[in-house]
């Protein structure tokens, strides 16, 4: 499968499997899907903290807006150099999605975001399991801050996964991926529409043209020449100039003479 590259949007709380699931997306988009591995790029604001804060346990809010310039700064960075990019954070204010979702519009490239739906008290859990756990009360905080995905037709996730009921994480991965590349080709599909509409009405517009142009050259010639001629022939004998010319790249002084030149012949034909 040939994909160009997109921008996955992670959503979820703290230890909900983010990173779990942002590493089997970029091995399967390796192995399964053939990109290069440095063509995938997981952006990570955990690791823009550790340089401002020793113990993550010290969850500091006064530094997240610079923390977050930055990891947008790396997100738009990524994208620009044709990369795809995984944006493992927790994105869980409406304003942080659309941010994301204005970098993907402006550089061109499409997103989807994917709802990481795992039960805060498995995320609890996981996250006392884990190295450096962060406050249960900061947990809490973000579950209650948590906007929901039903206002705005951009802010929906193309998929919503537990990955606490989950067996094989890397086959969800691949139907993930799956999903994103259908959502792809009925994008494609859905934007050859206009442009097919668009060349079907430049045809028309210029049917009508040479429609118009074509009977003022056989009514020019009539009442110069006073001829009296069978008007369905004259039809047919327009009809098949204008259907090898209809597409011409000439000019519509170009076609003009040589309508004229096509008309007279044939009528000199007729007279024989």
């Amino acid at each position: 499968m040939e994909i160009s590259n997109f921008l996955i949007i992670l959503v979820g709380l703290p230890a909900s499997g983010k990173s779990t699931l942002a590493k089997s997306l970029k091995e399967q988009l390796i192995e399964k899907f053939g990109v290069v591995e440095e063509q995938v790029s997981i952006i990570d604001p955990d690791l823009i903290r550790n340089y401002f804060v020793k113990n993550l346990n010290e969850f500091d809010y006064t530094l997240e807006p610079k923390i977050r310039v930055e990891n947008l700064e790396n997100v738009e960075k990524e994208l620009k150099n044709n990369k795809f990019v995984i944006s493992d954070d927790l994105n869980y204010y409406r304003s942080m999605r659309h941010d994301l979702k204005s970098i993907a519009v402006r550089v061109g490239v499409p997103y989807f975001i994917i709802h990481l739906k795992t039960p805060i008290l498995t995320c609890l859990k996981w996250n006392n399991e884990r190295g450096t756990p962060i406050p249960e009360d900061v947990i809490y905080k973000i579950n209650e801050k948590m906007d929901k995905f039903d206002r705005y037709n951009w802010d929906f996730p193309v998929y919503s996964i537990d990955l606490s009921a989950v067996g094989d994480i890397d086959e969800k991965s691949q139907e993930i991926l799956d999903t994103i590349n259908m959502n792809l080709q009925l994008k494609a599909k859905t934007a050859e529409i206009p442009k097919k509409k668009e060349i079907e009405e430049k045809v028309v517009s210029r049917n009508e043209e040479l429609d118009l142009l074509t009977r003022k050259i056989v009514s020019k010639i009539i009442n110069e020449k006073g001829i009296s001629l069978d008007t369905k022939k004259i039809s047919k004998l327009r009809k098949r100039f204008l259907k090898k010319n209809v597409e011409s790249s000439l000019s519509n002084d170009d076609i003009a003479e040589n309508f004229k030149n096509f008309i007279e012949n044939e009528l000199k034909n007729l007279r024989k």
